[in-house]
């Protein structure tokens, strides 16, 4: 659960917890992201958690995060257990990418059951429509804005839109997907 979640992690399940995961480069926007969280209210934590591939921008991203009191950070690759960890205890997810040409994070996040919080970049807004906040891609007043504005009372507000959601990108609705494109081209049975 989302409390045992937080007891295990050592912190205060009265936050609203905001998880950034997964590889971090460049195009993710991780830069903006932790920009905007400095601006962040009382009562809001940042988890960032995954690898980083460019030793510059880990020291860069490293110096930005000792002036960040509110941030858990884990610059490793997550295994599975420590997944479902830092999912559980979030409350929200922030992909603050800058481009976007395709994302294995928007089912996962989705799959979590987990709102989000997303650059305005055509693929993500098709993708996650309903199921939470966007902002204007690389603003880090936009971004600390939807920050800002999210209260715990407004998230349950997308359950019902993330569980429809779900079976979109359910291995399921993908199998008859290929199934359909392969009838397609071969004309039928």
């Amino acid at each position: 659960s989302r409390d045992e979640a937080c007891k295990k992690l050592n912190i205060s399940p009265e936050n609203i917890n905001f998880l950034f995961y997964g590889n971090i480069r460049k195009y993710k926007g991780l830069e903006v992201l932790l920009e905007a969280f400095k601006k962040a209210g009382e009562g809001k934590k940042l988890f960032i958690i995954g690898k980083c591939f460019n030793r510059e921008m880990e020291e860069k991203i490293l110096q930005i995060l000792n002036k960040i009191p509110n941030v858990l950070f884990r610059l490793k690759r997550a295994d599975i257990e420590e997944t479902c960890l830092f999912f559980s205890a979030a409350d929200i997810v922030v992909l603050p990418y800058i481009e976007i040409f395709n994302s294995g994070l928007v089912p996962l996040t989705v799959s979590m059951g987990k709102p989000v919080i997303y650059s305005d970049i055509d693929l993500l807004k098709e993708n996650l429509d309903n199921c939470g906040f966007y902002f204007k891609k690389g603003d880090v007043q936009s971004l600390a804005s939807v920050i800002n504005s999210v209260a715990k009372e407004k998230l349950d507000g997308f359950k019902e839109v993330i569980e429809n959601r779900k079976k979109l990108f359910s291995w399921k609705n993908h199998a008859q997907i290929l199934a359909g494109t392969y009838k397609n081209i071969c004309g039928g049975e």
